[in-house]
């Protein structure tokens, strides 16, 4: 699962090398780190896909949004750019 995670993120940063506006890049990245337990490069990386576009609502059930749910600040951002 560590060379997945690893290699998310290669792959993250690289595409935003070529594109500093992919949401799904940055989705990516959060999601990579979450799983890594690495809150604040989770947290970084979703509100950059939040402000690109993404609709990380639509998939909060995935498991590594898991332990963010119930946090107020994972709310916090949800609702700020859901429209």
């Amino acid at each position: 699962m560590n060379d997945f995670k690893n290699l998310a993120i290669q792959y993250g940063e690289r595409a935003l090398k070529l594109n500093k506006t992919n949401a799904r890049a940055y989705i990516i990245l959060a999601e990579a780190y979450a799983l890594r337990h690495q809150d604040e490069d989770f947290y970084s990386n979703l509100e950059l896909a939040l402000q690109y576009g993404f609709p990380v609502w639509e998939q909060i059930e995935e498991p590594a949004y898991e332990k963010y749910r119930v946090e107020d600040r994972f709310n916090s951002l949800i609702k700020k750019y859901k429209w």
